[in-house]
């Protein structure tokens, strides 16, 4: 069975335990479908952080939250190529949990 799992992270002091969770889920024996949704604070991180990076090589679709890239003055310009920004998170993570994937929140 192929996995759809979104990975939510709203505080940047719980980022690494998100992209572990990411590598374990890639390197595990499922094959799964990855989506990171940053919201709050760690959208700043989807500008220059190379484990944005790191996930994106692996194939994980990246989301950032359009209201906090707004709140914490975030250029759509500035974001890691392949970051996409989505309406809202929170949204994000219920439309994705209604389309039958996972919801992971390290």
């Amino acid at each position: 069975m192929d996995l759809k799992v979104v990975v939510h992270i709203n505080q940047n002091e719980r980022f690494q335990h998100g992209v572990d969770n990411i590598n374990n889920l890639i390197n595990g024996e499922e094959k799964v479908e990855i989506c990171l949704v940053l919201t709050g604070e760690p959208v700043k991180l989807a500008t220059s952080d190379s484990r944005i990076k790191h996930v994106l090589d692996k194939g994980v679709a990246v989301s950032v939250c359009r209201n906090a890239i707004a709140h914490f003055e975030v250029e759509k310009k500035d974001l890691i190529k392949g970051v996409v920004v989505v309406p809202g998170g929170a949204l994000e993570c219920i439309r994705k949990q209604n389309a039958g994937w996972a919801y992971l929140k390290p």
